[in-house]
């Protein structure tokens, strides 16, 4: 999901319980004491500060599960980069917005915890947004499981639960960096694409496709008037319509981006932007063919 993003300023960002500091700061215009920086940084919601080279992380984890998310988020920041080929050194901030949607759902029985099941997703909601070089990734509240000998155990999801999400976002922020416009339907769209498509050396590879496009491929082919899906603007907060905007947007974007064959995704999504919608309309037999194309056989 992309739309404009405040970024919380840094007079008012963090509830320390752990900064680490391994980037130099040299050129700030404004100043504050330490014990200024403290009191002000603890008006916010997050535990613990990560400013890496790449990105700041502002979370509401411990110093061990944010560093997990810190190098996730790094390494996905530099591959999504790379794709796009975004050359910007700046680092992208990223708050892990804590939400009680997200979470395993336990047990404890004596000293052992049972899990019994896991929230991954927010029917209804977003799980992401992103505006600017800013990116929010909604993630479980953590929660400490109390045992019966007096030991206590903090519970969360792991990082790699949300690396779909943080793909997603990631391609609006390096979108955004590059200047680059279009429709709901293309930029969401490709957003899907780069979180769902498996990537080797550098490239996309469709081979075999991706869940989310198998399951498109047997619920999506009877559809023969493409102009909801152009003409979609994603709802605030999303409406029943938007799950089956995305899934035609995502279809047709990696189809358009199979056709086009580009060097380079940020060539490729300017051709598609480039797209007038009467030629986009007289594509859709070529469209629903591909897509038909993808259906697993029938058993």
């Amino acid at each position: 999901m992309n739309h404009d993003l405040v970024a919380p300023s840094l007079v008012a960002v963090v509830r320390l319980g752990t900064v680490l500091l391994t980037s130099g700061l040299t050129a700030c215009t404004t100043h504050y004491t330490l014990p200024e920086f403290d009191a002000l940084a603890r008006t916010f919601w997050a535990k613990t500060i990560y400013l890496g080279e790449k990105a700041s992380v502002y979370s509401p984890y411990d110093l061990v599960p944010t560093i997990e998310f810190a190098n996730l988020l790094e390494e996905e920041r530099a591959e999504v980069f790379a794709l796009f080929g975004v050359e910007s050194e700046t680092p992208v901030l990223v708050y892990l917005s804590p939400n009680d949607g997200l979470g395993l759902d336990a047990e404890v029985i004596g000293d052992q915890v049972h899990v019994t099941g896991a929230r991954t997703t927010l029917p209804g909601s977003f799980m992401g947004q992103a505006g600017g070089r800013v990116a929010q990734i909604e993630v479980a509240a953590p929660a400490i499981l109390q045992l019966e000998n007096g030991r206590s155990l903090s519970q969360f999801l792991g990082a790699s639960t949300y690396r779909e999400t943080i793909r997603h976002e990631f391609t609006h922020v390096a979108v955004n960096l590059l200047g680059l416009g279009g429709p709901d339907w293309l930029r969401e769209g490709m957003a899907h694409y780069v979180e769902s498509v498996s990537v080797e050396d550098g490239r996309f590879v469709l081979d075999p496709a991706p869940v989310r496009l198998r399951i498109a491929a047997i619920l999506l082919p009877g559809i023969r008037d493409l102009d909801p899906v152009l003409e979609w603007k994603q709802s605030i907060p999303p409406v029943e319509q938007d799950g089956n905007m995305r899934a035609i947007a995502f279809t047709l974007v990696t189809f358009l981006i199979e056709r086009e064959r580009a060097p380079s995704l940020r060539e490729g999504y300017e051709r598609i932007a480039a797209y007038r919608p009467e030629q986009i309309r007289a594509l859709q037999p070529e469209w629903s063919a591909w897509l038909a194309s993808l259906a697993p056989p029938p058993e």
